[in-house]
């Protein structure tokens, strides 16, 4: 039914509406000219306004489940309620385990710089680069790096 059929008949949408909650189940998905919608989505035409308050909390419901199931802790409110929390997901790797595996990574090349020296370094790295991919790999990594050979230069300093 479109606008000028409305207004032929003398019905409204709350008309309608009201109609429409009288329908079977099936009806429910039957697309009427409402001028205004919920939330942007125009409104079903058996759907009321308790029935939309429903369908909200079940999905709120359902959002809470999926966070608790991937773990959650128990605290007490003020009022003595004990509520569930969702946990925050932490990664599997911690990222100050990150933080030190890369600083010892650079004071190894580092110290290999340092007691090899450059040439020596250096040699070792291209024949490490003429291997299988995977040497090639090690070696693209093992390069020497601005920040390698300036430690090396500060620590070398230091040795006799």
């Amino acid at each position: 039914m479109d606008d000028a059929n409305l207004k032929q008949t003398g019905l409204n949408s709350g008309h309608l509406q009201e109609f429409c909650g009288f329908l079977p189940l099936f009806w429910r998905n039957l697309f009427l000219p409402f001028k205004h919608g919920y939330r942007g989505r125009f409104v079903e035409a058996a759907m009321t306004g308790k029935q939309l308050e429903f369908d909200q909390r079940i999905h709120r419901l359902n959002k809470k489940h999926a966070k608790l199931s991937r773990g959650y802790r128990a605290t007490m409110r003020k009022d003595g309620l004990v509520v569930m929390r969702p946990q925050r997901v932490q990664s599997a790797v911690p990222f100050k385990v990150l933080v030190m595996a890369f600083l010892g990574f650079v004071a190894f090349k580092t110290f290999l710089l340092t007691s090899l020296g450059s040439g020596g370094y250096q040699y070792r790295v291209d024949s490490l680069a003429e291997g299988t991919q995977v040497e090639k790999a090690g070696a693209w990594i093992m390069q020497i790096d601005p920040l390698s050979s300036f430690l090396s230069t500060q620590v070398a300093k230091y040795l006799p």
